[in-house]
């Protein structure tokens, strides 16, 4: 469901609900922290969406290669454009570009 927000651009109600889900899975699902760091990014929290992406790269590595997870059909193709603009605003340290 947090995940059905956040693609509708309601990031307030995808954030309930994946901490929600985060509570859940007691912090081992890579999917909701992805989904944490970027409706965090949405919101302005940077630093907590980045955070949320070390989790989610600590926990499945593959997700820093956003395009492979949508060709094994694991993840939808506007996820993996935002995560893609996560991953490079994280590795130079800058905000990151909206497309």
């Amino acid at each position: 469901m947090g995940e059905a927000f956040r693609l509708a651009r309601r990031n307030v109600e995808a954030e309930k609900a994946l901490l929600i889900a985060w509570r859940l899975c007691d912090g081992k699902r890579a999917q909701t922290a992805i989904g944490l760091a970027l409706v965090n990014q949405s919101l302005g929290r940077t630093a907590t969406a980045r955070a949320a992406l070390a989790k989610a790269l600590e926990l499945d590595p593959r997700y820093a290669i956003p395009r492979d997870r949508v060709r094994d059909l694991c993840m939808e193709e506007q996820t993996a454009i935002d995560l893609e603009a996560l991953l490079l605003s994280d590795a130079d340290n800058r905000e990151p570009r909206r497309e």
